[in-house]
């Protein structure tokens, strides 16, 4: 089955709205296939950063990036890929190892000479993320 594309959608009745005094809710622009636990396997408990990049990876297949892969790859090709460049050990693939954003960072510029910024955030589990890392955000998505 594929996977389902653009379920922002439905949380978006318009692009943005106001949510409350000085918050705005911000959507990704395009589409995108929305690339989840147990799609194609068992990866509950290690495959959320696997999908993660696979969706980020279809949202630059459907702008029209150009890649080194005819489709979004597979969680196998990932961890392949990442044994090749290097990252991992060859034990890695065909395991359930978690990765993260660096490796996702790594993977989006194998496969899509895309760069990646991370931005650093402190735990913040009742305020929210700080105004800063928010604007940034937002920016973002705005932006591309």
């Amino acid at each position: 089955m594929p996977p389902p594309r653009d379920v922002h959608t439905v949380f978006a009745p318009a692009r943005s709205e106001q949510i409350s005094a000085g918050c705005e809710r911000v959507f990704v622009k395009g589409s995108y296939e929305y690339h989840h636990y147990g799609q194609n396997g068992n990866d509950f408990g290690w495959g959320c950063a696997y999908r993660s990049c696979q969706t980020l990876m279809s949202w630059l297949n459907l702008k029209g990036v150009p890649s080194v892969a005819a489709d979004v790859p597979t969680v196998k090709e990932l961890q392949s890929k990442l044994v090749m460049l290097g990252d991992k050990p060859p034990s890695f693939a065909q395991g359930t190892d978690w990765i993260g954003s660096v490796e996702n960072s790594l993977l989006l510029d194998a496969f899509y000479n895309v760069q990646s910024r991370i931005i650093n955030m402190e735990n913040r589990p009742r305020q929210g993320l700080t105004p800063s890392v928010a604007l940034q955000l937002v920016a973002h998505l705005e932006e591309v």
